[in-house]
């Protein structure tokens, strides 16, 4: 029998996926639960497995080609028992959806030529190079590709990806670090400059038409232009005194974590945000894609996390009704796995406030842009120590640097600045316990 697998869906509002790298070929033999392709879709790359056993019997998609959620991309042909309840017999009146609905079975026929027509084949080229094993490790076709461009040995890279897999985002890190070596001119067999040399220095200068941009870089660029053009974005700043909440963190710290908690600030300033939007209705405001004020009651917060494959926004659900080491926790997993490149399941998009944290970067103050269709987002910067007077003293306060960005279509400076006076508050009344 045959198995359409189709775009998956990675929360209600996605509407299609683009093909970022085909780790398998036509003719492959795949076990359930291999990767076989990765999917860019806004601020992520999930990797996508295999809902059975079997050969790769067509792909319909090539990398690089946007698909809509629900349509096939490549067919798999499989011996599955006749009792495994994924299994379609010919004459069935009805589609039976495996349990993690990342395949829709079909009778066993023929692709008909309907499938294939307006169908972009494929390109060979990019088929032509099976994974190559690199000790334990595997490279994917792309990453070979790249490599053998930039003449670099694939033997020495380390690999990010899954199962230690080498990508491309290994491969050129490995390449514009210096790590080259001596390569010979694929034109005329002479040795070329090593790390450092002109031949890095061409590749750095390598510019690539904004027409051009593919992928998660792609759907940035046009959430941020939507983000802009369609939302009145202002700004404002605050400093937060934190010198008795991190005392507190100083010397809880180390007790969590012997208990296995990560303790971040972070967690911290998540919970502190949580408490606030509940008393300021209006920056839980969104304006729906039919224009109407939607209010929020789920305080659910998103938290931009840089990864080598760009961008992602994971979720922390109902912060507001967990303690700080339950946000720890789960805030310390959802990074470690949009790090490796799986974004959590669920709704994405469901969230009524952004935390993009700069601080480690020695960042003071910056202005986010809105991640739509929240109507606040808030930054922060590096914490510093000022001199602040207390009555007729003058003392050393741990001071947090904060930036509120708002529509102001729905949100005016007064409640901005309230809420992000309550923000504030909060985090000075903000008790850890262990």
């Amino acid at each position: 029998m045959s198995y359409k697998v189709p775009m998956p869906r990675y929360g209600a509002t996605m509407e299609e996926g683009l093909i970022g790298e085909w780790l398998i070929h036509e003719g492959d033999f795949v076990k359930k639960g291999q990767v076989i392709f990765s999917v860019e879709i806004e601020k992520l790359t999930n990797e996508v497995e295999s809902p059975v056993s079997g050969h790769i019997e067509k792909i319909l998609a090539a990398e690089g080609d946007t698909i809509a959620c629900g349509d096939p991309v490549c067919i798999i042909e499989t011996d599955e028992v006749a009792h495994d309840q994924n299994r379609v017999h010919p004459g069935d009146s009805e589609l039976v959806s495996p349990p993690d609905s990342t395949a829709v079975p079909i009778p066993e026929q023929p692709v008909k030529e309907s499938d294939k027509a307006g169908t972009k084949q494929p390109n060979s080229k990019s088929f032509s190079k099976k994974p190559s094993p690199v000790g334990k490790q595997t490279i994917t076709p792309k990453a070979l590709q790249l490599a053998e461009e930039l003449q670099v040995d694939s033997s020495q890279i380390p690999g990010s990806g899954r199962y230690g897999m080498i990508t491309r985002e290994d491969v050129r890190a490995w390449s514009l670090s210096g790590h080259q070596g001596a390569k010979l001119s694929a034109e005329n067999g002479k040795e070329v400059e090593s790390a450092g040399g002109s031949a890095a220095k061409l590749q750095q200068q390598t510019q690539i038409p904004t027409g051009e941009l593919k992928g998660a870089r792609k759907i940035i660029a046009q959430r941020m232009m939507e983000s802009l053009t369609h939302s009145a974005q202002a700004a404002l700043w605050m400093d937060a005194d934190i010198t008795e909440l991190l005392q507190q963190y100083m010397n809880i710290k180390p007790l969590l974590r012997a208990k296995g908690i990560k303790l971040s600030l972070t967690a911290l300033i998540i919970k502190a945000v949580a408490a606030a939007l509940e008393k300021h209705p209006v920056c839980r405001t969104q304006i729906d894609s039919d224009g109407k004020v939607v209010l929020k009651t789920d305080m659910h917060v998103a938290v931009a996390v840089d990864t080598p494959a760009g961008l992602m926004v994971p979720v922390l659900t109902h912060a507001d009704i967990k303690s700080v080491t339950q946000i720890s926790s789960e805030l310390s997993s959802l990074v470690d796995s949009v790090k490796a490149g799986i974004m959590p399941m669920g709704d994405n998009n469901d969230h009524v406030i952004t935390i993009s944290n700069l601080g480690m970067y020695g960042v003071t103050y910056l202005q986010p842009i809105l991640n739509t269709p929240d109507s606040v987002i808030i930054g922060v910067g590096g914490m510093v120590k000022r001199p602040f007077y207390i009555g007729e003293g003058l003392f050393a306060r741990d001071m947090l640097p904060l930036s509120l960005s708002f529509d102001h279509r729905i949100v005016d400076g007064g409640p901005a600045a309230a809420f992000l006076q309550e923000v504030c508050k909060e985090l000075a009344a903000l008790k850890v316990e262990e």
